[in-house]
């Protein structure tokens, strides 16, 4: 397994990194950073943590700190010439907002639903969508208008 993290000269100007992944992303790694992905394009096998599963295009997946995880797009997607797999990746570390903002006890539920990502969360329905949309929506966005979709 690789252990990835988000790149020193980024962490150390922002809070958070967003990217389009357009290479293929099915190595195993982790990094201390929580992860936010939706599959824009491909479908395959995930795995995350000692949860092996099938994903498709729209799916959208929380990943916690230090948890294993891929995406191995199935082989139409992924020859040695090509990859035409996309995701949009969001990645922060868990105290990005300073440590006392998901103690404030408005945060409680937040805190609790990142504090249950540590085994991975396939979210679904009404807020997969609504969150989907504000990914896709930042694509065009300064950084300073994703930190407030992000939020």
């Amino acid at each position: 397994m690789k252990y990835e993290g988000i790149p020193k000269h980024i962490t150390n100007r922002y809070s958070f990194t967003y990217f389009i992944e357009n290479r293929s992303f099915s190595i195993l790694h982790a990094h201390e950073e929580l992860e936010l992905v939706l599959i824009v394009n491909g479908d395959g096998k995930r795995i995350v943590g000692d949860n092996i599963s099938r994903f498709e295009k729209s799916d959208l997946v929380l990943i916690g700190p230090m948890l294993p995880h891929q995406w191995q797009c199935d082989s139409k997607l992924n020859s040695e010439e090509t990859f035409d797999g996309e995701a949009i990746v969001i990645q922060f570390k868990k105290d990005f907002l300073g440590e006392k903002f998901f103690n404030l006890y408005e945060n409680k539920k937040l805190k609790q639903f990142l504090d249950n990502a540590n085994r991975g969360c396939l979210l679904s329905g009404k807020s997969k969508d609504i969150i989907s949309e504000i990914m896709i929506k930042m694509k065009t966005q300064d950084q300073t208008l994703r930190l407030y979709n992000l939020l």
